[in-house]
């Protein structure tokens, strides 16, 4: 016979990413193996990791294609200065993400459109 399912429920995050979710469910209620796998995959969405060089790469990519088209129309001066405005104003939506607790936050270009930055809000409100 299959031991009963207990009712483990998951108090919302209150802002701090350094928690784990299996830290907040209480000591005494037994842990199911599948329900471990799941705890595990809750984790990874909370708290999900950026891998520096990647984003870097990405960035470095973008900016060079933008750049190598934005010179077929365009001279080499009027490009530096729109990759630089771009730039400028795209950090401003970076800082503000990090400071609003936004994850995996990430800057690019977009050839023959402009710049974006997007990233993921990990954290819930409390109610």
């Amino acid at each position: 016979m299959q031991e009963p399912i207990q009712d483990v429920s998951i108090p919302p995050p209150d802002g701090d990413a350094a928690g784990s979710v299996a830290a907040e469910i209480a000591a005494d209620a037994p842990v199911i193996p599948y329900e471990h796998a799941v705890l595990k995959e809750l984790e990874k969405i909370r708290n999900p990791t950026g891998n520096w060089a990647q984003t870097i790469f990405v960035l470095v990519i973008s900016v060079a294609v933008f750049v190598g088209l934005g010179m077929r129309e365009h001279p080499f001066a009027f490009t530096a200065m729109l990759v630089g405005v771009l730039f400028f104003h795209e950090l401003g939506h970076y800082v503000g993400m990090r400071i609003f607790g936004y994850r995996n936050v990430r800057m690019f270009f977009i050839p023959l459109f402009g710049a974006a930055v997007s990233g993921q809000k990990t954290t819930a409100k409390r109610i």
